[in-house]
């Protein structure tokens, strides 16, 4: 057996390969090699596990059985780590900002994937501020105080249950939802004409369905004279799968992992494959206990190599969805992808969609208009070796160092963030490249904001720790710049200030060098969680100068504007950082400790 035919597949690729081989098998194969043995460890044997668990409920004694056998390889693979292992579906990770946390709730299984959305009750006036968020499948809202005020976090009552437009539940309608069917995704509506301006909410869950949720406030009864819980009022509905029922199919299932939404439209990525087979598998671990263990040169890995192949592209599918929130009536528009979609990114105030996918160039970009979608074409340096995009974003509207209409921000799955000019040639739109010298653990998140929107915040996948880059600082450590052959290029002759004029050895602007400070000498920092969380931080976002970022267990907010003296509930000082905390309170309080 050649390793490089089995330590080179992707992950994706071990779940169905662990589906040919039996328990013995495994231990056999486990017991080879140093390498093979974590490999068992880590994706066979889990995948094994996993796919003996039927739907909706695992075998505990079969499970326990089988975690005997895997005694043989490890004393720590408990019944308890088993029983994490026997989720039927991995859990999607999604994309840009656009991830809902559990707030005062610690997850429970892989399918709650932390995110949270800021929200306004009067967008351009900014009356009062709100932080959005999830408990599985229902929503919560928080008031939170502008950057720098004293105004503590404090919930706002509201009722559990999402209704619909005619006072019905949402969960008693047609076509009910499901108590476990958690929300994946939330994003802020966009207006026709690409602004921000909407107080409806888009959320995506986990079994495919998209919802257009309208915030009622709570207000005073004067008749009864006391306060009327508020209501999150379900307005539209959205499938990206053909049927407009996104349970009527009961072969296949959706995933969505992404949503984005820009001029008028709602865009998806999604995934498709077939549903877990409901029939209990046969397992006679007494007879496998009294079967020897096959010799290693017996398992013939290679063709169940070629057969996992197989079933996996025969199998799944991957697709982008573009809904009109204008024209309910017109049909979707739907764009098969070659690979799985992390991310989508719709560019404010432009036709331009992002995409970030798997592969060796996993960026593309296409033009959406209400009726057609341009194919989508690669940008970027194809990379040296295959990597996931697992989060978009794009500078403020106001930024003055970063053109919000043309630029990109992705962070990778091999821990770098790029930043992208869109209005250079396709394999030569790279012009930044932020990396952290001490770590190389993968970037799940990315947003870009803060003074003079010259800050760029990267989510690490461990220790909940939060990288930040000042991009005016020309001299930090944390910065390469990528060399590039291009010429100036100037799509807009009429407009300086858009000319693209990156030197023949490096691709920064030269409006932008003159902003940026030769004599400073930021090397970049890392904040890390004061509760030595392990977790990721699944999303980010600016505001002014405050930064929220969510775990698996809580959310929080670090302001730089919060003078010294304050003490608003969960704030903690340090170096003249304030900080707010909301979600799970385990472990002792601590600091917002930095790391320069």
């Amino acid at each position: 057996m050649g390793s490089s035919s089995l330590w080179d597949l992707p992950p994706e690729l071990y779940g169905t390969l662990a589906s040919f081989l039996d328990l013995s098998s495994l231990i056999a194969l486990s017991q080879s090699s140093s390498a093979s043995r974590h490999l068992v460890l880590d994706h066979l044997a889990p995948s094994h596990i996993r796919s003996q668990a039927h739907i909706p409920t695992p075998d505990r004694l079969r499970l326990l059985n089988q975690c005997k056998w895997l005694g043989h390889i490890d004393r720590n693979f408990t019944q308890a780590r088993m029983s994490g292992f026997s989720l039927p579906v991995s859990a999607p990770l999604v994309g840009e900002s656009t991830r809902v946390v559990p707030a005062h709730h610690k997850s429970r299984n892989a399918f709650e994937m932390p995110c949270f959305r800021l929200w306004a009750r009067n967008p351009e006036a900014g009356s009062w501020r709100g932080l959005v968020t999830s408990r599985r499948s229902t929503l919560q809202l928080w008031r939170v105080g502008a950057p720098g005020s004293r105004e503590e976090l404090a919930p706002v009552p509201m009722a559990p249950n999402i209704v619909q437009a005619g006072g019905a539940s949402a969960a008693s309608s047609s076509s009910r939802l499901n108590i476990d069917d958690d929300i994946t995704s939330m994003i802020l509506a966009s207006a026709p004409d690409g602004a921000l301006g909407s107080t409806d909410l888009i959320i995506a869950r986990l079994s495919g369905l998209m919802q257009r949720i309208r915030i009622e406030e709570p207000s005073w009864h004067a008749t009864q004279r006391r306060w009327i819980s508020g209501r999150f009022v379900e307005v539209a509905r959205y499938s990206p799968a053909y049927s407009t029922n996104p349970t009527a199919d009961s072969t296949t299932s959706t995933i969505v992992q992404s949503i984005s939404s820009g001029k008028g439209l709602l865009v998806s990525a999604s995934t498709r494959k077939p549903r877990p087979s409901v029939t209990p598998q046969r397992s006679d671990n007494a007879m496998r206990v009294a079967t020897p263990i096959p010799e290693i040169d017996r398992i013939d890995l290679s063709e169940a190599v070629k057969r996992s192949r197989r079933v996996i592209d025969a199998s799944t599918s991957h697709w982008i969805t573009i809904h009109s929130l204008t024209s309910p009536g017109l049909e979707p528009l739907r764009q098969q992808l070659p690979t799985k979609p992390w991310s989508t990114l719709m560019i404010p105030s432009s036709n331009e969609l992002v995409v970030g996918c798997s592969g060796y160039s996993p960026l593309s970009l296409a033009t959406l208009t209400p009726t057609s979608c341009s194919p989508l074409r690669s940008i970027g340096i194809p990379l040296s070796r295959p990597s996931s995009i697992y989060s978009l974003a794009s500078p403020p509207p106001l930024s003055p160092l970063l053109n919000p209409v043309h630029t990109v921000l992705s962070a990778y799955y091999n821990s770098s963030i790029l930043i992208h000019d869109l209005r250079l040639p396709n394999h030569q739109s790279q012009v930044f490249k932020l990396e952290d010298p001490w770590s190389d653990d993968p970037a799940y998140s990315v947003a870009c904001g803060g003074a003079a929107g010259a800050w760029v915040a990267g989510g690490s996948a461990r220790n909940a720790s939060i990288r930040l880059w000042d991009l005016r600082s020309s001299t930090s450590q944390a910065l390469s710049l990528i060399s590039t052959t291009a010429p100036p290029i100037n799509n807009h002759p009429s407009d300086a200030t858009s000319t693209s004029t990156p030197p023949a050895t490096r691709s920064i602007r030269n409006r932008d060098l003159d902003l940026l400070n030769a004599s400073t000498k930021a090397q970049g920092l890392t904040l890390f969680s004061p509760h030595r969380d392990g977790s990721p931080i699944y999303a980010l976002e600016f505001e002014l100068s405050r930064l929220w970022a969510c775990t698996d267990k809580r959310i929080v907010g670090i302001d730089w504007d919060r003078v010294e003296g304050d003490h608003g509930r969960g704030l903690v000082r340090w170096e003249g950082v304030g900080y707010y905390e909301f979600g799970d309170g385990e472990g002792d309080p601590g600091k917002f400790r930095m790391s320069w």
